[in-house]
């Protein structure tokens, strides 16, 4: 993950290694990263008695997390229905999926709960798509799909996060895809990953495929799919499913296109046409759409991409298609993930900390150094400069000196806005003599009005 950091003019980019969590993980991993960013304000940091020498910045430090497979709308399925993730249950595999519904709109009833393509049962609705079908592994029987597909979903995941979505159309196939939970918009990317873009047909005989090559190289043993209809294993084909490390066809991995493309779709993989439309592919996650004509410029669809713990009453129980659900219940997960593209964080202080120049604070700790004074003292210069100083002492302040008698010895002022604590007395009285020794009394006023009375002690020795 690629982190650029800005504060007083300069900026560090950092790069941190996120670790992917465990196939079968119910908990999210977290990552940190920490950069020195924010330059400290010399002058303030003396008010407190800070001294910097140096070009020295402020800490900053960022905690994230990453999606695990049952977080996932793509992998739910497969992180319960074969890997049986502890605390997750069926309902959250077969219903915690994303949905469509035009924007402005509100979710039709029951969008997930069916793992078949349909009008609003699958993935949500929209005006103008006849069916939507979101594949996913697990979420199905397991003869209606194959579970290889685990793999194309286990890679979505590792991009997918919650947010809502509004994809704006242009009139031209082309479309703008904005998230409205974090406010960024998503970037096309050819490749998959944190982005959009669309599977097309196009693309796919670029590679050069064929039935033949299609029916060794892609086919997963389903049904009997036609390489020029797509269905859900067309997906093999696309990154980063079809790297090395899966299906392991790198020569015939497609490249996502920036704009739709209609097509003939095949919902069942039996290689026989069912309708025409599009595959859009939106965070991590594909939606075959089946539609007469793309949407017109203007048109907007939202999508919720949703992320939790569900339950509900369906008919029948719990299973790959119901047909009706109620008493819906939804527990998001407490922590939602900082991987959203382009997500920029704000940090504003809005007030600095300061010295309260009208608040002398606590006067108990005001004393003099060194006490007992010997004109022996490191603070002595010479035997005509004596220093004695009173310290943590407010911004403000008025020192009275006096000897054990009650004489008034000598009067200081201290005034400094910087807050440095300290004044400095030369020992010398009222008439400029140097004190005899003998024991003295100090009294604070403060500009708030506190008051602090002390004593102290001057050892002179005979010259």
């Amino acid at each position: 993950m690629y982190f650029t950091l800005s504060a007083g003019g300069s900026s560090i980019q950092q790069s941190v290694t996120v670790t992917e969590p465990r196939f079968n993980s119910p908990t999210p991993s977290s990552f940190t990263m920490s950069a020195p960013l924010v330059p400290y304000d010399s002058a303030a940091a003396q008010l407190f008695g800070i001294q910097f020498t140096q070009d020295v910045r402020m800490p900053v430090e960022f905690s994230g997390t990453t999606t695990p497979m049952a977080f996932a709308s793509p992998s739910v399925a497969t992180a319960v229905g074969r890997y049986g993730v502890s605390g997750f249950n069926d309902a959250t595999r077969y219903l915690a999926h994303s949905r469509w519904f035009d924007a402005g709109g509100s979710e039709p009833a029951d969008p997930t709960i069916t793992a078949y393509a349909h009008a609003s049962q699958n993935a949500g609705s929209l005006t103008g798509v006849t069916r939507i079908w979101a594949p996913s592994a697990y979420r199905p029987a397991t003869s209606d799909l194959s579970v290889f597909l685990r793999g194309q979903g286990a890679s979505g995941m590792t991009a997918w996060y919650p947010a809502d979505f509004i994809v704006t159309w242009d009139g031209s196939g082309g479309v703008t895809v904005r998230d409205t939970t974090h406010h960024v918009t998503l970037p096309f990317t050819a490749t998959g990953g944190s982005g959009y873009g669309f599977l097309t047909l196009t693309n796919i005989l670029a590679t050069g495929m064929d039935q033949a090559t299609f029916d060794v190289q892609v086919a997963d043993g389903i049904g009997a799919p036609a390489y020029d209809v797509v269905n859900y294993q067309h997906l093999y084909m696309t990154e980063p499913t079809c790297s090395n490390t899966w299906w392991a066809i790198p020569s015939y991995c497609v490249a996502l296109s920036q704009t739709a493309e209609l097509m003939a779709l095949d919902f069942d993989a039996d290689g026989t046409a069912d309708g025409n439309g599009i595959v859009i592919y939106v965070n991590g996650e594909y939606f075959f759409m089946e539609m007469a004509a793309l949407p017109s410029a203007g048109t907007q669809w939202q999508l919720r991409a949703v992320s939790g713990f569900m339950t509900a009453d369906c008919t029948p129980a719990i299973q790959p298609a119901m047909t009706d659900c109620s008493n819906y219940e939804f527990t998001p997960n407490s922590v939602r993930p900082s991987i959203v593209p382009g997500l920029r964080y704000n940090i504003t202080v809005t007030q600095q900390f300061s010295v309260d120049a009208a608040n002398a604070g606590d006067l108990s700790n005001v004393h003099t150094v060194p006490d007992p004074y010997y004109v022996t003292s490191a603070l002595e210069q010479t035997a005509t400069v004596k220093q004695l100083k009173f310290v943590n002492l407010p911004n403000r302040a008025i020192i009275r000196i006096y000897s054990v008698s009650g004489v008034l010895v000598a009067i200081l002022e201290h005034n400094d806005p910087a807050g440095g604590g300290e004044a400095t007395w030369d020992l010398r009285n009222r008439n400029n003599q140097f004190v005899a020794s003998g024991v003295y009394f100090f009294h604070v006023e403060a500009a708030d009005g506190q008051e602090r009375v002390g004593r102290f002690t001057v050892v002179n020795f005979a010259q």
